[in-house]
């Protein structure tokens, strides 16, 4: 993942370029399929290239991986704590996501109400699966910035998304809270499909407050477990 990050960000590989298949990747480096599906994942959450189903891999074009670089690098040289970090994404998710919900409320297309709903439904059957979950909620999420019809909101989104994998300790959750996530997505897309721009706003709201408890409940455990404490 990280050598094929320096190769986009170096431009090596050009935007719209067309990565190589999964075998040949799995030759290039070495790799088994699982390790460059994992890789690819990340780089796809990291705006720096698009999986296109049916097609396959691209290289991302500038404008998303401008910011998600440019937002890495800030957080890479940020003075505060991690749990600090984590505190700001999640007020900048508040402002983002918000307004985000309001305006897919008012802008989303069919198609992107289809997409929501099918992240739900394979949300609810991986309930035992954390990570896939978790993938799949930022595809959730992405297609309701994506609903904005706003390429600045959908490329900030993808790099607030990426950032959040990086430092959150609160996102790989056991299943009575993915149940409980489940809820309040569906409530999101309940509110846009019903085009009211203040519910949906709020339903992205009382979700991102969710999670801001749950981070802060964990950082007081780990605090805890301090020798001394």
């Amino acid at each position: 993942m990280e050598q094929m990050k320096e190769q986009i960000l170096t431009h090596q590989l050009q935007p719209g370029e067309k990565l190589p298949t999964e075998y040949d990747l799995c030759r290039s480096f070495g790799v088994s399929r699982a390790v460059v599906r994992q890789a690819m994942t990340v780089l796809s959450m990291m705006g720096l290239i698009e999986i296109k189903q049916g097609s396959g891999s691209f290289v991302a074009e500038p404008l998303g991986r401008l910011v998600s670089t440019s937002v890495d690098l800030n957080l890479s040289v940020e003075k505060d704590s991690p749990r600090d970090s984590i505190y700001r994404l999640i007020e900048m998710k508040e402002i983002l996501e918000s307004r985000a919900s309001a305006l897919a409320a008012e802008r989303a297309t069919p198609a992107l109400l289809k997409k929501m709903e099918r992240c739900l439904e394979t949300m609810e059957t991986l309930l035992d699966d954390p990570i896939a979950f978790l993938k799949m909620d930022y595809e959730f999420h992405q297609a309701v910035a994506d609903a904005t019809n706003n390429h600045f909101i959908e490329s900030f989104e993808r790099a607030i998304l990426d950032l959040m994998w990086k430092v959150s300790p609160a996102l790989v959750a056991p299943k009575k809270e993915l149940s409980i996530s489940l809820e309040y997505h569906r409530a999101i897309h309940r509110a846009i499909q019903s085009k009211d721009p203040r519910e949906a706003a709020h339903a992205a709201l009382v979700h991102l407050k969710r999670i801001e408890k749950r981070e802060f409940s964990l950082w007081q455990e780990r605090f805890s477990e301090l020798p001394g404490e």
